[in-house]
């Protein structure tokens, strides 16, 4: 009024409900996904579209024996041997045309040799334009070890076979 004291307040309100329940689902989501990516006993890993790793699990890091703050901006390079790396390049040259590739290689890390099944997807941003790639690393190298075993057994057997008689074969069966 002309005195200066307040005579009346103007309040508005918003009905926040819904974007309160979208924060907390998104909180919800982003403690899953952070959950599982740091769980996981494969190596989950990101790179941008020049091949740098931006992110890396601790998978990864246990793999390398390595912190994940020495493992990003590197590139495979810095991490492998030059015919892994040529081979790593060339697949994820692939990947950013926007090919999904899967693979089972063997790779040397720190000279020592690693068998995995490798899935590497692109990631493309709201445009769909590839922005870099995402990829699992499954350390098969026990699995492959027990598998060629399994082939020498068989491959042993089969050569003995060949010394037992026909007889005596048919006659146990």
């Amino acid at each position: 009024d002309e005195r200066g004291k307040t005579s009346a307040y103007i309040a508005i309100q918003r009905d926040i409900t819904d974007c309160k329940r979208a924060e907390e689902a998104l909180r919800e989501t982003e403690e899953r996904f952070r959950s599982i990516f740091e769980t996981t006993q494969d190596s989950v890993f990101i790179k941008d579209r020049t091949l740098k790793y931006t992110i890396v699990n601790p998978a990864m890091e246990k793999l390398f024996g390595l912190p994940s703050s020495k493992l990003i901006g590197k590139t495979d390079d810095d991490l492998f041997d030059k015919k892994d790396a040529s081979h790593i390049r060339r697949v994820d040259s692939r990947v950013l045309k926007g090919q999904v590739v899967e693979e089972d290689i063997t790779k040397k890390i720190k000279g020592i040799p690693f068998a995995f099944h490798i899935i590497k997807v692109p990631m493309r941003d709201s445009s769909g334009e590839v922005i870099g790639l995402c990829g699992i690393a499954r350390d098969i190298t026990e699995r492959k070890r027990l598998e060629e075993e399994l082939r020498e057994r068989r491959m042993y057997l089969e050569s003995i076979m060949r010394y037992i008689p026909e007889a005596i074969v048919t006659q146990d069966a």
